[in-house]
């Protein structure tokens, strides 16, 4: 979790999904993005690492 500049947290709203090609070790691998959102301003981030 991370702090937004105007002190609020950024909580994860939509997490990327998985290429369905992917076996489940190269899903291990994957790096997915993810949007997040300010609890107290609604600052909006995409693309942001998550795994």
């Amino acid at each position: 979790m991370f702090k937004c500049s105007c002190g609020g947290f950024f909580h994860v709203i939509r997490v990327e999904e998985y290429p369905k090609h992917l076996s489940g070790l190269e899903k291990l691998n994957y790096m997915r993005k993810c949007t997040v959102k300010c609890d107290k301003c609604g600052t909006i981030k995409e693309n942001q690492p998550y795994d």
